[in-house]
């Protein structure tokens, strides 16, 4: 056979250098091979190989319409008992006129490059065993590649398909098929619905890749109507699409639409998906339906997210990122398991279910919905009857819904709806309403939001809602120990967060300018610049506390109140201080030379201390960069008696006295107190150190001095008319 091979090399160099006006050259068919097979236009065109592959070749001269002969010669009802036939496209080929497939055909176009002008390249009815793998695929606009019709056993591997596509029937269709499997297929730049499977079962859509295309990525029909326009029984059933990537779809990214029994969406990508109006368009809306994500209509029994294993590897929550409308449409559908999902940048809801029953939400991931997280409504109210149903025995549980432009869950007129344990973050309105809805059971919900306009517990529903059970709803917060701070060039200052209902511990530090404050992750702030920053703390959930730090100079010098102190055993004092203007210190240190003597009580802002034994200590203040300060601090025995300058006076209305309290010499107070028994009668004006008080009204009232031990003595205050 290799000779052979030669031979038709030789031959087919011979025809492309002889001009074939002067140089005619006439071959002879021939058979080839094993098959006898005999090929129209030349002998070597199409030939056998020693395991049975049939090879059409465009270089020695095959054409669309060797293809056409050798599946018409070699298709079998029996294959199953007689085996597939391998035919390989070698080359480039032009197809113009649709190809029939038969029984048995295995077209492999791995080496092939394939374009032409059919509405249709292969099409076949009752056709069954067809599996096409490999080859590039450049289809004109309104061309499609396939259409099966009543067919099983199909397979379709690795193709690379580029343009085409019929709007109304997609670029493959599988019309009534069964046991189908597309897989690891590119296609771009489709004027139309991608893959369309309608009234089919057994069908597996295996990692394809659909990109830039007019219409839904993946589009999965099931019943047909009768003359009255009333569904019939027979539905699409155990159709999977797993690990499939759409990016830029007009439409929908994925689209199941009357299927039940065994369906499934699994570890698939699906991006920057718009609207489309000429999709699916609704006239009582006024708007089209497309522009979803992921879109389940009227479906029984559908599982989006939930792992599927083929071929030893699994397949679990879908990824939903940047769609115009829905992230997720689920319509008149029942048993719809919606789990693991993530679904980022909606340009609406999340997730829309609209008059389903038993929808189950869980572990399922919302960020920047620009209305809804998850939204549960009845159907149009001037719609059809059936689309008057209200969303009813649902659950939603542990979903994470984060930035949503109004509420992040809506619960509008559902029945019977349990949600627990979710967690709603920063959406403009409440974390959950509920409007008109009737047994809504509202479980350990967790809220958070710094918006302006956050209401309370962040749970709330309207006067037209019935049977509303909210147990353990709780706010997620975040407190820091400060909100303003001052610190000066160079300070370090450690800001710690409080979290109150959270799911973590972690915190995570952000400054708006890093050019004035830096924050580590443990939240240590460092001073860099003169200005004004501001250091936010997030928690897991996303609620948020924040703080206003101003930098100012490092000072150049501290003071405190006193110098020089006499205190008593046992007495307390505080000292205040100050630095030099314009500058800023968050943290001063104060210490005692002696703590046998003075004892420090607090020793950061405030300069706190109590006295302990006789003797001298010296109290020292200092701030972040060195500048100190000193108090000498001297501490007595506690007074035992005390005594006042006068023990009784005598004033007129009007007149005004002073009074001290006296100590002996070899005892200490620096707190003394003096107050008046009645205010109507006199009237003080200090209280400190010496006493000083005014005669308001006729009358009597004693002013006592008091110590910091209780010692007291006090003077009898007689005020009389003028």
């Amino acid at each position: 056979m290799k000779y052979k091979k030669l031979i038709a090399l030789l031959i087919a160099g011979l025809v492309m250098l002889c001009n074939p006006v002067s140089c005619p050259l006439t071959l002879a068919a021939g058979a080839v091979g094993n098959g006898s097979l005999t090929a129209e236009s030349l002998s070597e065109a199409v030939y056998q190989r020693d395991d049975g592959t049939i090879v059409i070749n465009s270089v020695f001269g095959a054409r669309a319409s060797d293809i056409q002969d050798t599946i018409n010669r070699y298709s079998d009802p029996d294959y199953r008992k007689n085996g597939m036939t391998n035919i390989r496209l070698e080359g480039r080929f032009v197809i113009n006129k649709t190809i029939d497939l038969g029984h048995g055909i295995s077209l492999d176009a791995s080496d092939a490059v394939i374009g032409g002008t059919a509405p249709i390249f292969f099409s076949s009815y009752g056709q069954n065993g067809i599996h096409f793998k490999g080859g590039t695929w450049n289809l004109k606009e309104g061309s499609r590649l396939l259409k099966l019709s009543k067919s099983n056993d199909i397979a379709v591997d690795s193709l690379t398909v580029i343009g085409g596509g019929s709007f109304e029937f997609g670029n493959v269709l599988l019309f009534s098929c069964g046991n189908a499997v597309i897989k690891n297929c590119s296609f771009r730049k489709t004027n139309s619905q991608v893959i369309f499977v309608h009234s089919s079962h057994d069908v597996l859509l295996l990692k394809n890749t659909i990109y830039n295309v007019n219409g839904h990525g993946i589009y999965v029909y099931g019943g047909l109507s009768d003359a009255n326009g009333n569904l019939t029984s027979f539905r699409s059933y155990n159709i999977s699409a797993l690990g499939n990537n759409i990016k830029y779809a007009c439409g929908d990214g994925i689209k199941f639409c009357r299927c039940a029994d065994g369906c499934n969406i699994a570890g698939n990508s699906v991006k920057f998906i718009t609207l489309n109006k000429d999709l699916d368009y609704d006239p009582l809306k006024g708007a089209a339906r497309s522009g979803v994500g992921i879109m389940v209509m009227e479906c029984e029994g559908m599982n989006v997210g939930a792992d599927c294993t083929y071929g030893g590897e699994t397949f679990g929550g879908n990824i939903v990122d940047t769609a115009e409308n829905y992230g997720m449409h689920v319509n008149l559908s029942n048993n719809t398991l919606i789990v693991n999902n993530t679904f980022n940048k909606i340009g609406s809801d999340g997730i829309h279910n609209t008059a389903s029953a038993r929808t189950s939400v869980k572990n399922c991931t919302f960020t920047s919905c620009g209305d809804v997280g998850i939204f549960f409504t009845p159907g149009p109210v001037d719609s059809v009857e059936q689309d008057k149903r209200s969303s009813v025995d649902s659950v939603v549980r542990n979903n994470r819904i984060d930035k949503c432009g109004s509420f992040g869950i809506e619960i509008s007129k559902a029945v019977n709806v349990l949600l627990a344990n979710n967690t709603q973050v920063n959406c403009q309105d409440y974390g959950i309403y509920c409007i008109g809805a009737r047994n809504i059971s509202i479980r350990d919900n967790g809220t958070a939001s710094t918006k302006t306009n956050y209401y309370g517990s962040g749970i709330g529903y309207n006067s037209a809602s019935s049977g509303i059970s909210i147990r353990n709803d709780y706010k997620i917060s975040v407190t820091l120990n400060k909100t303003t701070l001052s610190l000066g060039l160079g300070e370090k200052f450690r800001m710690k967060a409080t979290l109150g209902n959270s799911l973590s511990d972690t915190v995570t530090w952000y400054s708006s300018d890093k050019n004035v404050v830096t924050v580590s992750s443990g939240g240590y702030l460092t001073a860099k610049g003169k200005g004004t920053a501001y250091i936010t703390a997030r928690s897991v959930e996303g609620a948020e506390a924040v703080c206003r730090v101003n930098v100012k100079n490092a000072p150049d010098s501290i003071s405190l109140s006193k110098t020089v102190l006499t205190l008593g055993v046992g007495e307390k004092y505080t000292l205040s201080n100050e630095i030099s203007a314009g500058s800023a210190s968050a943290k001063r240190t104060f210490s005692s030379s002696n703590s046998d003597v003075v004892r420090m009580t607090r020793t950061d802002w405030s300069c706190e201390f109590k006295a302990v034994k006789p003797g001298v200590s010296y109290i020292t203040a200092k701030t972040y960069n060195g500048a100190t300060a000193t108090c000498k601090v001297i501490v007595k025995e506690a007074p035992k008696d005390v005594s006042v300058s006068q023990k009784s006076m005598t004033l007129r209305v009007g007149q005004s006295a002073t009074l001290s309290g006296v100590i002996s010499s070899d005892s200490g107070c620096a707190t003394r107190t003096f107050t008046t028994s009645d205010r109507s009668v006199v009237n003080m004006t200090k209280t400190n150190w010496t006493a000083a008080f005014t005669a308001a009204s006729p009358g009597t009232a004693r002013v006592t001095f008091s110590t910091y031990n209780g010692k007291e003595a006090s003077c009898l205050v007689t005020v009389l008319n003028n």
